[in-house]
This record gives structure tokens, sequence and C-alpha cells, in this order.
């Protein structure tokens, strides 16, 4: 893993250290900061063990006795699920996830119901009530609900994370898990400490670096180009930014950026440099001409569909980095705006910076993108089959350069920027290789599109008519699957 130049200590920290366990209520939080987390893991049996010290130290507390009706929900263990979820409702009769899980258990049991249960509220009440009536079915439709059940997991310790009165924990639990190197926990954390603040700049520094750690290297440039554009003499930020500026092949920015640095930590900066140029691997200030060319060679061996994909992937990443050379990114122009202002001791300018137009960008993949869904000649399916690949290719040397593998065996969740390509190209290209009767190929991609299902949150597609859309392609790739593998639906 990458090592991020060094930072200050979040001062919140210890500012909020000793207030949470002051407040009604909290006691027992951290264990049930830990529960969630089990949860979060899918360990169903360390979570209910862990929300179970909870009730020992807080038995008047509902959400610890909900909390565990989920563990045990998920365990299949319905009876003590329920009896959990009444001990809820007899505390507080109107507490809205007891009363959630109250339905959700009996649908999942199967239950009689004297009366009708009423509509569910939202989105995330009908995913647990859709999967719930899929788990009561038994045979297979229960064990399509059991795959489900991860989602229902995350989903809930998403809700549950999202307390106010969990935030000074969660902003010690994500320090703590930076420190221990556990980058995508911290991660996780601190998404949920930005949502009410996202200008601030101790978390954003700690977001940015753990990207950078994970070798997410858009993510920790963006990231740190809002630290930078909020505090503009952060030189920690400046050094962490060359170095993923570097992995993108921005030879100039990289160094500009150390150049800054320097001048208020030269001894620093020139440790960061070494890392730098090794980064950019004797990459030289490419132009556009010298771009297109590597398009140009892309879109040859993509048309080759022998053309190992590895190779495709290879020279998209190349594609990526000979554009990060020369293209220009809007947000980084307008923190260079601020950041001279202030160094001439003139007032900032104020408002938003321009909005990036990626018309004509060698790295938009919406530039390659085939479409073959209304076509029937071979020869026209064939070009839009290259098309597709290439387009595939250079989204997933893009994800790569995120930190993000699409592998089949990966479980990482992914959000909707990830997802255009990975879900929409794939859907046209396999059923372009059906239409030329490459049945093998279909199959692969189809296996590739099915193993992303899972790594959609479901809050996400759920709340997002394009994610609902990724969704129902998804679904159909299932039926797809079986009709080639000659299976009954």
């Amino acid at each position: 893993m990458v090592e991020p130049a060094r930072m200050w200590r979040l001062p919140l920290l210890l500012l909020a250290a000793s207030s949470w366990a002051q407040q009604p209520g909290s006691m027992g939080f951290p264990t049930y900061l830990e529960g969630l987390e089990a949860l979060a893991d899918g360990d169903w049996e360390g979570a209910e063990a862990h929300f179970t010290d909870c009730i020992a130290q807080d038995v008047a507390n509902p959400r610890y006795h909900v909390a565990r009706a989920v563990a045990r929900a998920l365990a299949a263990k319905l009876a003590e699920a329920q009896e959990d979820v009444d001990d809820a409702r007899r505390i507080q009769y109107d507490h809205i996830e007891a009363s959630t899980w109250h339905w959700t258990i009996g649908t999942m049991a199967n239950r009689a119901w004297k009366d009708a249960p009423p509509p569910p509220g939202d989105a995330y009440e009908s995913f647990l009530r859709e999967v719930a009536a899929e788990f009561a079915k038994g045979g297979k439709a229960r064990a399509f609900a059991e795959g489900r059940f991860p989602d229902i997991a995350a989903w809930y310790v998403h809700r549950a994370k999202s307390e106010k009165r969990l935030q000074p924990l969660l902003l010690q639990r994500a320090a703590s898990q930076y420190d221990g190197k556990e980058y995508e926990k911290a991660l996780y954390n601190l998404e949920h400490l930005l949502a009410p603040q996202p200008n601030d700049v101790n978390l954003l520094i700690y977001q940015g670096n753990c990207l950078l750690a994970l070798k997410n290297w858009y993510g920790a440039r963006a990231v740190l180009t809002k630290v930078l554009t909020i505090q503009t003499d952060n030189h920690s930020a400046y050094l962490n930014r060359a170095l993923a500026e570097a992995h993108l092949g921005d030879v100039r920015r990289a160094r500009a950026d150390l150049a800054i640095a320097a001048k208020a930590r030269p001894q620093e900066a020139e440790s960061r440099r070494a890392e730098v140029e090794e980064a950019l691997g004797g990459l030289a200030e490419e132009t556009r001409d010298s771009t297109d060319a590597k398009v140009k060679a892309m879109r040859q061996a993509a048309a080759d569909l022998s053309t190992p994909w590895e190779t495709l992937v290879s020279m998209g990443l190349a594609v990526h980095r000979s554009t990060g050379s020369w293209w220009n990114d809007p947000d980084e122009a307008w923190q260079d705006r601020i950041r001279e202002a202030r160094e001439a001791g003139k007032e900032p300018p104020e408002g938003e910076p321009p909005t990036a137009s990626m018309e004509d960008c060698p790295t938009d993949v919406g530039l390659y993108f085939g479409d073959g869904a209304e076509l029937t000649d071979p020869a026209e399916l064939a070009e839009a089959a290259a098309g597709d690949r290439m387009a595939l290719a250079m989204e997933e040397a893009q994800l790569q350069l995120c930190g993000i593998s699409m592998a089949p065996s990966e479980t990482g969740p992914l959000n909707s920027d990830d997802l255009y390509l990975s879900v929409m190209i794939r859907e046209d290209l396999a059923a372009i290789y059906q239409r030329l009767g490459r049945n093998e190929d279909a199959t692969q991609v189809l296996e590739e599109l099915v193993a992303i299902g899972p790594r959609i949150h479901p809050w996400e597609r759920d709340n997002n008519v394009e994610l609902k859309t990724f969704a129902e392609a998804i679904m159909a790739a299932r039926t797809r699957l079986a009709e080639l593998r000659g299976e009954k639906k």
C-alpha cells in the first residue's frame, strides 16, 4: 500500500472523546458499533454476540434489541428475532425500525396476519418485504433471498450509522482504522461523517489519504484538490496529490505540486520526488497527437476479436495516462486561481469552478460504445462489438486507476459512477456476441454482468432511476445466462 505524506491528528477527536459516552442512552455504543461492523461483514453470529453485550449494558435501549433481531433474522433464527422485536416495541411502541422488522420477520416466517400489513413506507421497507416474501417461499427462492441478505445488512448498517449521536464514536473509529491501515473500513466511516459536513478539511484529508493508500488515484486527486481549494497552504496535500497525479500520467501538474510544497517543506518534497518520478516511469509530457495515435492503435486491436482482454486494458491505461499529461482539469485550474490570489494578498474568486466538458476527451468511454441493439448485418455487428470492447477496456482501465477491480471474483461495492459501462455495455456486447453465434463469449460477458449485481448498494439502486435500470439489466442477464446454459428459468 502507498504511504501518504505525514499529516496532523484530527483535533476533533480530543474534543469528542469524552462527550459521546456521557450522553443519555449511549451506554454500549462502542460495542454497538462493533456489532454493526460485524453485521456489515456478514458475520451474523458475531453481530448477535455484540448486540447481546449491548443489551446487557442497557436493556432499556430499543435500538439494541432491534439490531439483534436483524442479526438473528439474517441467521434464520426467526422465533428469537421476533422476541427481540417484541421487546423493542414494548420499550418504545412507535420505534420505526422495530415496526419495520416486525412485519419483515413475520413475512419471512410466512405468518398468517390477523390484519394485513401496512404498505411499505419507503424503498428500504419495500426491499425488505420483497426479500422476505422470497425467503418464505423456500427452495430456490429462499436461496436467492439469502443471497440478498448482505444487501439488507449493508442497508440497515448504513441507516444505523447515520444516527447523529454515533458521529463522535465514528470519528474515533475512523482514526483508529486509519492508523491500523484498515483504509477501506476507515473510508466507510468517513463517508458517514462527511455527509453532514462535506467541507470539513480534517475529514477530507483522511479521506484523500485513504484513497491514496488504496491506489484510487482519481479519487485521491479529486478529494485532495477539494482540500487545497479550501486550504491552499496545506503542503502535505500537495505532496500527496503529486503522487496521485504522477500515477495518472500528469507530468506537468505532479512536478508543479512538488515545487509548491518544496517552498515550505523542501526535505519532504525531495523525499517524495523519488516516488513521483518512479510513478511517472520516465513518462514525458505528451500531446493530443500522441494520445490520438494510441487511441487509433487501440481501435485496431479491439477490432481483432482475438486480441487478449489484458492487452486491451493495458492499451486503455496508456490512453488514460497520455491524456492526463495534457488534459486540463477545471477544478484544479480553479484551485490554482484561489492559491495565486491568496499568495498575492488579493481576494480569491468566489463561486463554483466551471463545469468540465468531456466532449472530445479521449478517455470519454461513450465515444466508443458500439450500440448494436438494432443491428443485424454481421459486418456492422462485428464493428459494434469492437466498439463495445474498446469502451469496456477503457472503462476497466479507469476503474483500475480508481483502485477498483471488475473481476467476477470481486465483491467490493460500486456506485453509480462506476456502473454505466460496467452494466449497460456488457448487456449490449453479450447480445451482439449471441447474434454473431459466439455463445461462449456471450456467456462470459453475462457471467461478469451477473457478478456485478450484489455490488450495487440497494439504497442507491432503489432511490435512483438509472440504477433501477441497471438492476433490471442484471435480472435479464440472469435469465439469458440460464437459457444459454440450457437451464430452466
